[in-house]
């Protein structure tokens, strides 16, 4: 949506902050430390809520020009013109920018690919820029999930660095 928030989990502490800059903030509002530079970060969060009508409409005004600019070749085939699909990859591609802190102008939303394989979750595929704005993170893996109602979809993402714990029973390459 419009306000570009990234969210970063460290320890058992959740802080939020404006993408881009690099400063906690307390509970009171105030400036807090400046937070560790890249890569000594476990995870970072992003979501985007939109409107399945508004990506519909837009689809049916501008069809063509609307696929090429923000669907991969891969994607467009998958969705077939149908607005909850568009709609809840264009979320995912929102996520994905705001977990990367770019914001729209930093990255391409060809860039950023949801693909999905028959009988398995959507996985998000990086490509140019928001590659290596990801390289550049210490970003090894990004998990997504879709959801969408009648009205809306959302999508959630959350981009795990090398030098996070993996979970117990789990290895890196899982």
């Amino acid at each position: 949506m419009g306000e570009n928030v990234a969210t970063h989990i460290i320890g058992p502490s959740l802080y939020h902050y404006p993408a881009g800059l690099n400063l906690l903030r307390t509970g009171n509002g105030q400036q807090g430390s400046p937070l560790p530079g890249p890569g000594e970060h476990s995870l970072y969060v992003g979501v985007d809520l939109i409107e399945i009508e508004r990506i519909g409409l837009t689809y049916s005004r501008y069809p063509r020009r609307f696929l090429e600019k923000i669907y991969t070749p891969a994607e467009q085939a998958y969705c077939r013109g149908r607005a909850p699909q568009l709609a809840s990859r264009f979320a995912a591609k929102e996520a994905v920018m705001k977990a990367l802190g770019t914001g729209v102008r930093g990255v391409s939303w060809r860039d950023i690919e949801v693909q999905r394989k028959r009988g398995r979750a959507p996985e998000i595929v990086l490509h140019d820029r928001a590659k290596a704005r990801a390289k550049n993170m210490g970003i090894v893996r990004i998990a997504v999930s879709l959801s969408h109602s009648r009205e809306f979809a959302i999508a959630s993402v959350v981009a795990q660095t090398a030098d996070s714990p993996v979970p117990e029973g789990r290895t890196a390459q899982d």
